[in-house]
């Protein structure tokens, strides 16, 4: 009998990837079970002081979290082969369309008209978010290389 302790097993690939898409799953579902709470009207103060509000959109959280999880989608769609440039262009086109397509629930959201300017303008630090996010915490943990081996018939681990 040893008195040092077996190593514990290290966690696969694949369930590092499944356990990343939980966290996500369960901040959208936060987000979304937080929204009528973060929704209060704005306080008015006595007197002449300027008014407070806080104001939390769950639709640019949403943004927000789509901007993070857009290089796993290039990921699942792409292969290792697929040349670079392609994945970017990639990368850039669902940016655009989850800046749009936001943009569009926003409005109707808020009763609002359809701002084609904010949905635009929301593409670029959508694109850097997934841009940094697949340089600084995808590729490193390996779940890149582990989501772009999906349907290939090898093991993810």
């Amino acid at each position: 009998m040893s008195l040092i302790p077996e190593p514990a097993a290290r966690p696969t690939r694949r369930s590092r990837v499944i356990f990343a898409l939980a966290a996500f799953a369960l901040l959208y579902l936060l987000t979304i079970a937080l929204a009528p709470l973060a929704a209060a009207d704005s306080v008015v103060a006595a007197g002449d002081a300027p008014q407070l509000s806080f104001t939390f959109s769950w639709v640019l959280f949403l943004q927000l979290a789509t901007s993070v999880l857009i290089p796993v989608v290039v990921g699942i769609i792409t292969t290792k082969a697929t040349h670079a440039g392609t994945k970017s262009i990639l990368l850039a086109g669902l940016a655009l369309v989850s800046s749009l397509l936001l943009e569009i629930l926003n409005a109707a959201q808020t009763g609002t008209a359809y701002d084609v300017g904010q949905g635009l303008f929301l593409f670029l630090p959508t694109f850097v978010i997934a841009v940094a996010t697949h340089y600084g915490f995808w590729k490193p943990t390996g779940t890149s290389d582990a989501v772009q081996r999906i349907g290939t018939g090898r093991h993810a681990a």
